[in-house]
């Protein structure tokens, strides 16, 4: 067997102990790759997902930093790296990375999403909208990208088309209870009650734990004396 038919045999292996979340077993595999190639980037990259898990914050970015020297047009590193950045609230550097991402592969659908997420959550609505949009344009039945554009529509006060994303979205995933909480508040902002509390009721049943969706129907209800 090869060099590389090793290396490639191990990563099987690892990422198999990965998935089944046997980190300190994938870790040590990873590990193994890396004695036999010291730059191999998809070990260096999975290593680093292993230190986010654990909550190593600069350990994994360390490692995405090695993993994109090693192969600069590696998406996943990037895309890693921004979440990792994301997590933990540093969102303009997350926000470089996850365009370092999208310049490897521009039609990267997690990267454009989260992209828009992170921009909306500077409130710079024009342009999280324009990257839904985009991310539409790819993949017109993206949910996600549905749901996102819906919220970010709502917050600049354009209710008719908001409530037409996140109709689009529920239509394409009934099951996110995000979606039928989100279309109730556009709706209480539209003074529709009846509607309002109908999509919350859903947003509840979906997930009878979400507390918050308990406290904004008792809320409608109150107002509405019902």
């Amino acid at each position: 067997m090869s060099n590389q038919e090793k290396i490639i045999s191990l990563l099987d292996h690892a990422v198999q102990m990965h998935q089944a979340n046997q980190l300190e077993e994938a870790e040590e595999i990873y590990n193994k790759v890396l004695i036999l190639s010291p730059h191999q980037y998809d070990a260096l990259n999975l290593l680093g997902v292993i230190a986010d898990q654990r909550g190593n914050t600069d350990q994994a970015i360390n490692l995405f930093n090695q993993a994109i020297n090693a192969s600069p047009n590696l998406v996943t590193a990037h895309y890693n790296k921004a979440n990792t950045l994301r997590d933990n609230k540093q969102l303009g550097e997350a926000e470089v990375s996850y365009k370092n991402a999208l310049t490897c592969n521009p039609k990267s659908q997690d990267a454009l999403l989260n992209l828009g997420v992170i921009l909306q959550d500077q409130n710079r609505t024009e342009e999280a909208l324009a990257k839904f949009l985009e991310l539409i344009k790819i993949a017109p039945k993206n949910a996600k990208a549905h749901y996102n554009k819906g919220k970010t529509l709502h917050k600049a006060g354009n209710l008719s088309d908001a409530e037409k994303a996140l109709k689009k979205a529920i239509k394409l995933d009934p099951s996110n209870a995000y979606s039928h909480f989100a279309l109730a508040n556009v709706f209480d902002d539209l003074n529709k009650n009846e509607d309002a509390i109908k999509y919350i009721q859903k947003a509840i049943e979906i997930r009878p734990e979400w507390g918050q969706a308990y406290l904004y129907q008792i809320t409608i209800l109150k107002r509405n004396n019902l």
